[in-house]
C-alpha cells in the first residue's frame, strides 16, 4: 500500500510539475526564440567586454558562463536559446517548490489549484519579464530559484549552512534578486506553525544571510578592482531614503509599463477589502506585513552605478510584482466562498497572461522592425560609399522634433527601445549591421538644427546626410 501511495504522489508531482511547464512555455515562447536588446549588439561586437562587465559588477556566474562559451567558441545566439531554455526550467521549479510548501497539508483539489496559481503569479510576474530578455537569462532566473530553495530549506526544513551559501550564490548571479528570497521567506514564515518569538528568530536568521550576501557581493566588487587597479564604476548602497516613496508612487502606480497602471494596488485594496469585510483583522495585517516587506525588499543593498542617482529598474524588483500572486495565496488560504476566489484569481491570471504574452509579441516586432531599419540605412551607406569611392569611417546620431524611443509607440521598455538611440549600444549596432568599426563624431549645429525641424514617423532616406566619411544619422 505505502508503494502504490508514493508511485501515485510521484505520479501527481509530475503531473503537477509537467503543467507549470507548459504553462511556462506558453507565456514565454517569445523569449525562448533568438531575440536582441540593446545590450545583446554591445555582447555580439566586444565578445570579451561583458565578462569584464558582469565581473566588475559582482556577477561571476554570468561572466564565466559567457567567457567559457567565448573560450569554446560558441555562438551567442546558440548561448541565448540554451540561457532560455534554461530560464524556464528553473522558474517552473521555482514554481513547484512554493506550491509544494503551501500545499504539503492540504487535500481539496479546488484550494490545491488556487495554490498553484498563485505560486506561478508569484514567479511569472510582469516585473520579472525583463529577466528574460537578456542573453543571460538563464543565470538570472537560477539566482531566482537559489532564492527560493533557501527561503524553504531556512523557513520550511529549518537549515541554516545551506541558506548562508545558497543566498550569496544568487547574489552572484544576479544581486537585483535578493529581495525574491527575502519576501518568499517572509510569506513563509506567516504560515508556519511556530511561536511568535521562533519567528523572529527566522527573520534574524533571514536578515543575517541577507547580509552576508550583501558583504559577499561588496568584497567581489571591490577584490576586482583591485585586481585590476582601478576604480569600479559599480558601488553598494542602501535605498531606505528613496525606495518606499519611490516604489508606491512610481512602480506602484505606473508598474514599469509592464503591468497596467495601478493594477497592482488595486489587488492591495482589493484583497484588505475583503479581509476586512471578514472582519479577519489579525490576518489582514499579516497581510499587509508581507506585502510591505515585498516593497521594502527593494531597498536591500545592491550594486548601482555610480552616476546614478536611484539604483532600481524593473528587473530589480520582482518582489513588488509577486504581490498579485501572494494576494491570491493569502485569499486562498482565508476565503471560504470558492467562487469569490476563483473570479479574482481567474481575472488576475488572465491580465499576467495577456501581459507576459504581449511583452514577448513585442520584442519579436521591435527585432524585426529594428532590423529592417538597419538593413535600410546600409544600403543607402553602401550605395553612397559605391557611387563617391568614400568609406564611411565615422557617425553622428541625431533626432528628430519628435523622438520616439520604441516602435510602434510601444511601452519604452529595456527590450523594446531602439539600439540607436541608447548611448552605450548605439556604436555597436552599426558596427555590427555595417560590419565596419565606426567613430562617433560630436553632432554639429547646423545638422542639429536642421534635423530638430523634421518629424519622421517611419524610415527615410532623407534621415541621413553624408559629409565626406561621415554619416550624420537622425533616428525618428
Amino acid at each position: 500500500m505505502k508503494l502504490i501511495k508514493r508511485e501515485k504522489i510521484k505520479k501527481e508531482n509530475l503531473l503537477i510539475y509537467s503543467i507549470i511547464l507548459i504553462f511556462s512555455i506558453i507565456l514565454c515562447f517569445n523569449f525562448l526564440k533568438f531575440h536582441t536588446v540593446p545590450d545583446t549588439y554591445v555582447m555580439l561586437v566586444e565578445k570579451g567586454y561583458n565578462c569584464l562587465k558582469y565581473f566588475e559588477e559582482s556577477r561571476i556566474i554570468s561572466a564565466l558562463v559567457l567567457y567559457f562559451s567565448y573560450l569554446l567558441n560558441i555562438p551567442l545566439k546558440v548561448v541565448a536559446v540554451f540561457m532560455g531554455i534554461f530560464s524556464i526550467v528553473c522558474l517552473s521549479s521555482s514554481v513547484y517548490v512554493i506550491y509544494k510548501v503551501f500545499t504539503k497539508e492540504e487535500k481539496d483539489i479546488f484550494n490545491k489549484c488556487i495554490m498553484l496559481i498563485g505560486a506561478y503569479l508569484i514567479i511569472f510576474n510582469p516585473l520579472s519579464i525583463e529577466h528574460l530578455a537578456y542573453v543571460e537569462s538563464g543565470i538570472i532566473c537560477l539566482g531566482t530559484l537559489f532564492c527560493v530553495l533557501s527561503a524553504k530549506m531556512l523557513i520550511v526544513d529549518n537549515k541554516k549552512l545551506l541558506p548562508i551559501l545558497m543566498v550569496p550564490l544568487a547574489a552572484l548571479c544576479y544581486q537585483g534578486i535578493i529581495n525574491v528570497y527575502i519576501t518568499i521567506s517572509t510569506l513563509f514564515i506567516v504560515f508556519e506553525n511556530k511561536t511568535f518569538k521562533e519567528k523572529i528568530k527566522q527573520l534574524a536568521w533571514m536578515c543575517l544571510t541577507c547580509i552576508i550576501a550583501v558583504v559577499v557581493t561588496l568584497v567581489m566588487i571591490k577584490l576586482y578592482s583591485y585586481v585590476l587597479g582601478y576604480a569600479s564604476g559599480r558601488d553598494i548602497g542602501i535605498w531606505c531614503k528613496y525606495s518606499l516613496l519611490f516604489i508606491t508612487n512610481f512602480i506602484l502606480e505606473r508598474n514599469w509599463n509592464l503591468y497596467p497602471n495601478y493594477f497592482i494596488i488595486i489587488v492591495m485594496i482589493l484583497s484588505a477589502f475583503i479581509l476586512l469585510i471578514k472582519k479577519d483583522f489579525k490576518y489582514m495585517l499579516k497581510y499587509l506585513f508581507v506585502v510591505l516587506v515585498a516593497i521594502l525588499s527593494c531597498s536591500v543593498p545592491s550594486t548601482f552605478i555610480k552616476e546614478m542617482t536611484l539604483g532600481l529598474a524593473a528587473r530589480t524588483i520582482p518582489a513588488v510584482g509577486s504581490i498579485i500572486g501572494i494576494s491570491v495565496i493569502m485569499l486562498g488560504k482565508r476565503l471560504n466562498n470558492k467562487i469569490i476566489i476563483a473570479l479574482i484569481t481567474i481575472a488576475i491570471f488572465v491580465v499576467n497572461g495577456f501581459d507576459y504574452i504581449s511583452n514577448g509579441v513585442m520584442i519579436n516586432i521591435s527585432n524585426k522592425l529594428e532590423k529592417e531599419y538597419l538593413q535600410n540605412i546600409v544600403t543607402d551607406v553602401r550605395n553612397y560609399e559605391e557611387e563617391n569611392g568614400i568609406k564611411i569611417n565615422k557617425i553622428s546620431i541625431y533626432y528628430d522634433r519628435n523622438r520616439k524611443q520604441t516602435f510602434c509607440n510601444f511601452p519604452n521598455n529595456s527590450f523594446t527601445i531602439k539600439a540607436l538611440c541608447t548611448v552605450y549600444a548605439r556604436n555597436h549596432i552599426m558596427d555590427y549591421y555595417l560590419n565596419d568599426n565606426l567613430e562617433i563624431e560630436a553632432n554639429k549645429t547646423e545638422y542639429q538644427q536642421y534635423f530638430q525641424t523634421k518629424n519622421w514617423d517611419e524610415y527615410s532616406s532623407e534621415q541621413l546626410i553624408f559629409d565626406g566619411d561621415t554619416l550624420h544619422l537622425c533616428v525618428y
